[in-house]
């Protein structure tokens, strides 16, 4: 499930914000209900570069009948030697078990793994919330999200030579998850 809530985060302004009484989404998986929340902002800000954004917003589950799932983001027109991140959201992911990836492929090069420190190649969707592989600032911080993921990734190696197209491929193996979100701020010009 998904909100437009720029009326309240545009009257509220910057800080920490919260959420409650939200019904969890019932799952087509066996996985039952899920509930967790990431707030994308998207701003303007005319001191700051101009960006490319791309959003996937869905709810696909990857287990023992469908182990792979791909997003193809196209017309973004990402100069060479961009700068750019991606943002998963994902659920009942298991940390320490080895069964999860994700590349990211511009246009018709290589595909490369997207990982950090915090997100190893083999172990993306691991229950962690973080950005660039350092944990994010958040009340509570419980070191173990109960499955929930939401990692911002630096994805600028795969844009060296620019892209008009992202492959996203996400993988599993048992026992899965479900992947909830997907986005990517790249650079438009240098």
């Amino acid at each position: 499930m998904s909100a437009d809530v720029t009326g309240p985060v545009r009257k509220s302004g910057p800080g920490v914000y919260k959420v409650a009484r939200f019904k969890g989404a019932k799952s087509p998986s066996t996985a039952g209900t899920w509930g967790g929340w990431t707030l994308v902002a998207v701003y303007e800000n005319k001191k700051e570069p101009l960006h490319r954004i791309a959003m996937w917003d869905g709810f696909q589950p990857l287990e023992a009948d469908r182990r792979t799932f791909t997003v193809r983001l196209n017309g973004l027109h990402i100069p060479a030697n961009s700068h750019g991140r991606a943002g998963v959201v994902a659920y009942d992911g298991y940390r320490g078990r080895g069964n999860d990836g994700l590349t990211v492929r511009a246009g018709r090069h290589r595909p490369l793994k997207v990982h950090d420190s915090a997100n190893p190649a083999n172990d993306v969707m691991n229950s962690t919330i973080t950005d660039f592989g350092q944990e994010a600032a958040r009340r509570p911080a419980y070191p173990d999200t109960l499955g929930f993921d939401s990692d911002v990734f630096d994805i600028t190696p795969a844009l060296r030579s620019g892209a008009d197209r992202l492959t996203f491929r996400f993988t599993t193996r048992n026992p899965g998850y479900l992947l909830g979100a997907l986005f990517v701020q790249a650079d438009t010009r240098h």
